[in-house]
């Protein structure tokens, strides 16, 4: 008995143990609130708590509204309350300074703060025994070329990044909004986001553009900005989108960042104020639902992975910082807007961090692809397929790593026993490859607002399933069917058998028959005796032949790519090919067509709309002389493409129009006795 009762007590004592040691602990953080939850807030707390836009930042004017979100971590919250640590002199401590709350959840409230004097606030939560705290900073805004204080600006210390932050769009937003270059519906509204310091706040009094005199003037055209500058000199000193804007209130600054008395966030919530505003700027609440924001894993301290999976070591890659220097930073930080734009530097295009990329070796430049390289950094398989990886007898995991698109896309890191494969024409005239089609503006949804894919979404779909076909429509028009599901791809032209890959007797959509097709191959493996087996969980043994491995391998980054195919249709279907004879299946023979079109036939330029460059191609039944003309949108001529004799068959010629101003123009074919002409669309 005696013997049975310790036994009992060792095992409470030892769950008892470990019931203590989970983690539990209550954290509290800066809560962004962007224009779009502003607006929509009557939905969720009848307007009472977020009234007010936030940048997320800690250094903040004075009279901003702030909001703290305050999270427990192992248990729920019972009765949270703020309280103070210290305030400034004059400040009316917390009655005066903590607002409405709201409460989201049994571990998550909302708390408002706001400051009523300048200086340092140091304010808690407390929750039972639980508590946390945060440092804020209260101050008025100065504007960037200001010596008021001291003679010193942003630019006494840091020369560099002003030079560059002058070359940027923020710096010359409002300039160009009153001088009439930047919309022909220009108006008040666009103040807040245009200036530095705006706060609608009524208590928010702290030297921002919206706390001087200025009356928004009744015509826009150039040299209007610099009369407002004469008159209103005081709010447009605060004029254009300038540091503060995103770094906070600069008047007590001078150099000193402890305190939060100036902070550089890596938080959207700093870029929503003026991009998620719920009608026309709707970048946060597009990037909300794309993969990129949602963060799902956190690789913090893991060299190899940090580029990829953080928005910062994304961006210090980029600008060169080697992952081995001291100073890298390898904490979590969440994939977001800074991470590919640089807030300061126009060096690229829409200030990208870079423009270029290494294919996989990591030496070797991608020299096509135009903006879609950005992407192409991370989306690329890491592994290498050659003789000496297949040969390892063992795998931490096997096969590339996820999302290859680039490999896909380009038909190139697979192993091709010794062939080459026809590839489809997407990477030779998609001008910005992924960007193309995963950016592809839609049209707008019952709301009047764009749909929530394409865009900074970055998907091929909605949240509800719709696919983006006019990414598709571009170069396709809509006869592609009205999802990606309904794609169907044949070889040998429209209706020919050569649809039915996966030899079941159907031609689907060309998805399915991908995943059907290497179901069947995957059953000729080792471990995949049935279709349909966990494919990306196998790892080959030593008693695989080289072979089974070199197969397996290109399964694994077909799937991992994800869009079945569609990145490169033809390549996908010879590889799949290859594999099921090297397996000893016996492939349907594909048999290419080289008819003669039967007659003159322009087709619609693609893409369309284009930048800089669109294909045009054109169908001759019979060899003949051709004449192919660009004009503009009153007739003019603007070049001629193609003046010559040219044989029977299908061809594309490509018109870059990078010296053109964006609009109108049509391109005119003469070719024996046919003439036609199309209209096509340049939008910078």
């Amino acid at each position: 008995m005696v013997r049975k009762f310790t036994l009992l007590l060792a095992i409470f004592l030892v769950y008892a143990g470990l019931t203590c040691a989970q983690t539990t602990s209550i954290t509290m953080d800066p809560y962004g609130v962007s224009p779009a939850l502003v607006k929509n807030s009557t939905a969720v707390d009848t307007g009472t708590i977020f009234k007010y836009g936030y940048s997320g930042l800690l250094n903040v004017g004075l009279g901003t509204r702030t909001y703290v979100k305050v999270s427990s971590i192992g248990y729920k919250l019972v009765a949270p309350k703020m309280g103070t640590v210290s305030v400034p002199y004059g400040s009316g401590g917390a009655a005066a300074i903590f607002g409405p709350s709201l409460k989201l959840d049994d571990s998550t409230y909302i708390f408002t703060f706001t400051p009523d004097v300048l200086g340092t606030f140091n304010i808690k939560v407390t929750d039972g025994s639980y508590t946390a705290s945060l440092t804020f900073n209260s101050s008025t805004y100065l504007g960037v070329d200001n010596k008021a204080n001291n003679g010193v600006n942003c630019n006494s210390c840091h020369p560099s990044i002003y030079s560059e932050w002058q070359t940027t769009g923020h710096s010359s937003m409002l300039k160009r909004g009153l001088d009439g270059s930047l919309s022909n519906h220009y108006g008040p509204s666009c103040l807040s986001c245009h200036t530095t310091g705006y706060d609608k706040n009524p208590t928010a009094v702290n030297n921002g553009f919206d706390d001087f005199t200025f009356v928004f003037p009744a015509t826009l055209a150039p040299g209007t900005y610099d009369a407002t500058v004469a008159a209103y000199p005081d709010a447009m000193l605060r004029a254009n989108i300038q540091c503060e804007s995103c770094h906070g209130p600069g008047a007590a600054h001078l150099g000193t960042v402890s305190n939060s008395r100036m902070e550089a966030s890596w938080d959207e919530a700093v870029c929503n104020q003026c991009h998620d505003d719920a009608s026309h700027h709707i970048k946060g609440e597009q990037f909300a639902v794309s993969k990129h924001g949602i963060q799902t894993v956190n690789e913090a301290g893991r060299a190899d992975c940090v580029p990829c999976h953080t928005g910062k070591g994304f961006a210090q890659v980029m600008d060169g910082t080697p992952t081995t220097d001291p100073y890298f930073d390898l904490t979590n930080s969440k994939i977001n807007c800074q991470a590919c734009h640089d807030p300061h530097d126009n060096g690229n295009i829409y200030q990208l961090r870079t423009v270029t990329a290494n294919a996989t070796d990591g030496t070797t430049p991608i020299t096509t692809g135009g903006l879609g390289r950005v992407c192409m950094n991370c989306h690329h398989a890491r592994v290498i397929a050659n003789d000496a990886y297949v040969a390892l007898t063992s795998y931490v995991r096997f096969g590339p790593h996820h999302s290859p698109t680039t490999e896909v896309y380009y038909g190139t890191n697979f192993y091709t026993f010794g062939k080459t494969f026809p590839q489809s024409k997407h990477n030779q005239i998609i001008s910005d490859a992924c960007v193309t089609c995963h950016m592809a503006a839609t049209d707008n949804g019952t709301n009047g607002r764009p749909k929530l894919m394409g865009n900074h979404t970055f998907s091929m779909t909605a949240p509800d399933g719709e696919s983006n076909m006019t990414a598709c429509a571009q170069c396709h028009g809509y006869s592609l069917g009205g999802s990606f599901a309904d794609v169907k791809f044949y070889i040998n032209g429209s209706g020919n058998i050569q649809g039915d890959f996966d030899g079941n007797g159907i031609v689907e959509g060309f998805q399915t028959e991908v995943q059907g097709y290497v179901n069947k191959i995957f059953a000729l493996l080792p471990a995949g005796k049935t279709p349909g087996s966990a494919l990306l969980s196998t790892v080959p043994t030593s008693a695989w032949t080289t072979t089974q491995k070199q197969v397996l391998f290109d399964l694994y980054q077909l799937m991992e790519d994800k869009s079945y195919g569609l990145h490169n249709p033809k390549f996908t279907i010879y590889l799949l090919n290859e594999c099921y004879r090297q397996l000893g299946g016996t492939p349907t023979e594909i048999q290419e067509s080289n008819e003669v079109p039967t007659q003159y036939t322009l087709f619609q330029n693609y893409p369309n709309p284009f930048n800089p460059t669109t294909n045009i191609k054109f169908n001759l039944p019979k060899e003949a002389k051709v004449k192919l003309t660009i004009y503009d949108a009153i007739g003019k001529e603007i070049t001629t493409l193609v003046d010559g004799q040219m044989s029977a068959g299908s061809h594309v010629v490509t018109f870059n129009a990078t010296n053109l101003a964006s609009g109108v123009y049509f391109y005119r074919i003469e070719a024996g006795s046919f003439r036609m002409t199309n209209k096509m669309l340049l939008m910078k």
